[in-house]
C-alpha cells in the first residue's frame, strides 16, 4: 500500500501486499490507511481501501471502490468495483457484482448481477 500507516513497533504492521498502478492506493493521509491482509494485483485493484480487512482483488478496476468492506474476493475486470462498505462477496468474471449491498453475495460469470439489491 503506497500511503500505509505501517508503524512497525507500534503494532500497526498492515501486511499488504499490492502489485499494479495504483493498486491500494488508499486515503492521502496515511494515518487513515489502517485496512490488513489485504491482496490486490492489477491497476486500481483496491484503489480506494482504507480500512477494509481481508480483501482479494485480482483485475484491472477489481474492488476499486471499496473503502472500508471486508472479506471479499473479486477476480476478473472491473469486479465488485462500486462496493464501498460490502463484506463477504465473491465475484469472479469480468465485470461480476459491480455494485453491491450490505450482506454475502456469491456471482460467477461475465457480466452477472451487475446490480445486486
Amino acid at each position: 500500500m503506497l500511503r500505509a500507516d505501517n508503524q512497525l513497533g507500534a503494532g500497526r504492521e498492515t501486511f499488504n501486499t499490492a502489485v499494479g498502478y495504483q493498486a491500494l492506493l488508499g486515503s492521502l493521509t496515511p494515518a487513515n490507511n489502517t485496512g490488513r491482509r489485504n491482496t490486490a494485483v492489477g491497476d486500481r485493484a483496491l484503489w480506494s481501501n482504507s480500512t477494509g480487512d481481508d480483501n482479494t482483488a485480482v483485475g484491472l478496476d477489481a474492488l476499486v471502490g471499496n473503502v472500508g468492506g471486508y472479506d471479499n474476493t473479486a477476480i476478473g475486470l472491473s469486479t465488485l468495483r462500486l462496493n464501498s462498505t460490502g463484506y463477504s462477496n465473491t465475484a469472479v468474471g469480468k465485470t461480476a457484482l459491480q455494485e453491491t449491498r450490505p450482506g454475502s453475495k456469491h456471482r460467477i460469470g461475465a457480466w452477472s448481477a451487475i446490480l445486486q439489491l
